[in-house]
């Protein structure tokens, strides 16, 4: 691979680790280039001995071993000799390292690679030319959905079964209570639509009219977020989603628990509603929040989502990120 590289490079950034790069590739590369290096993070690697996302173990805060990832008791195992490798790499390449607030607060500040290192807040770039809004009816058609509802919400992610988007454990209890919390015309003028992996069982779960629309490709994103009134993002422990972003981007206004990219987009901005961390009636508080708006506060909520995702994951506020860092 280095061989295939230019001969000199100010500035190396590492966007994604997964099958593609390793802390061995990054100290090649300082060795060639001794460039200033930036790991923006989509995910918590670079603190861990190697895992991607931790669930509930925080072996990471002491220097991992004994992963139960692969169920070992070893603890001088490969994770362990991992993070003593990546520590030696952070001591030489000193990189910067973006991620979010809710990141940085609650992992990489206990990690012990991470606790001496340049930690700044920024979320991943967009391609707002391709995140944007499109006219409802025609996001509607796409997907032969009715474009007649005054209420669309709509859910999303990878595997609509994973515990830690909190779908099954938290939204569908949450939209219950907010069916309930409704008049009866406001029933008849929501609807959910929802896309992802394993949503096949969910349409008698919901009492509202719903439509499970399966496993997207990237080029329907924008769409489905513009048939959206709002898109809810429930998930638990998470390094974002991106999600929250890409909807915000296109207009759509978010609903989520206060963690991950919620904390940075959501809470303290006009860009939707922010809830209590595993509540569920916060949640449904959320929506019902949403729904109840003017035509004129959801106008301005929404310009101001637009506005906040230019701000944060534009072109230009990564490059003055880089530049200034």
């Amino acid at each position: 691979m280095l061989a295939a590289l230019g001969d000199h490079y100010d500035r190396i950034v590492i966007l994604f680790w997964q099958g593609m790069l390793s802390f061995r590739t990054v100290l090649e590369l300082h060795q060639k280039y001794h460039s200033r290096f930036y790991f923006v993070c989509a995910d918590y690697s670079p603190m861990s001995g190697g895992c991607h996302f931790t669930d509930d173990c925080h072996r990471f805060e002491s220097g991992c071993g004994a992963c139960p990832a692969f169920h070992s008791a070893d603890p001088e195992d490969f994770t362990r000799w991992n993070v003593e490798y990546r520590k030696k790499v952070y001591e030489l390449v000193k990189p910067v390292l973006y991620a979010n607030t809710y990141m940085i607060e609650n992992f990489f500040k206990k990690s012990i690679l991470l606790k001496n290192q340049n930690l700044q807040k920024l979320p991943a770039i967009l391609n707002l030319k391709f995140y944007r809004p499109i006219d409802k009816n025609e996001a509607c058609r796409h997907f032969g959905l009715p474009s007649n509802k005054r209420n669309v919400i709509v859910f999303g992610c990878q595997s609509l079964t994973d515990p830690r988007k909190g779908i099954v454990d938290f939204l569908l209890d949450a939209l219950d209570c907010v069916y309930e919390h409704l008049t009866e015309d406001e029933r008849q003028q929501t609807m959910v639509v929802y896309a992802g992996k394993d949503g096949e069982d969910f349409s008698s779960r919901f009492k509202f009219e719903n439509y499970y629309i399966g496993a997207l490709n990237p080029k329907d994103l924008p769409f489905f977020y513009s048939v959206a009134t709002m898109f809810v993002c429930p998930s638990v422990n998470d390094a974002g989603p991106s999600m929250v972003y890409q909807a915000m981007a296109c207009g759509t206004p978010v609903v989520a628990f206060a963690m991950g990219a919620a904390l940075d987009a959501v809470r303290g901005h006009n860009t939707g509603y922010c809830a209590r961390l595993k509540d569920t009636d916060d949640l449904a508080q959320g929506v019902l929040h949403e729904i109840r708006l003017t035509s004129e506060q959801y106008r301005q909520q929404s310009n101001e989502c637009i506005a906040v995702a230019e701000a944060l994951t534009s072109k230009e506020a990564f490059v003055k990120a880089i530049i200034n860092n």
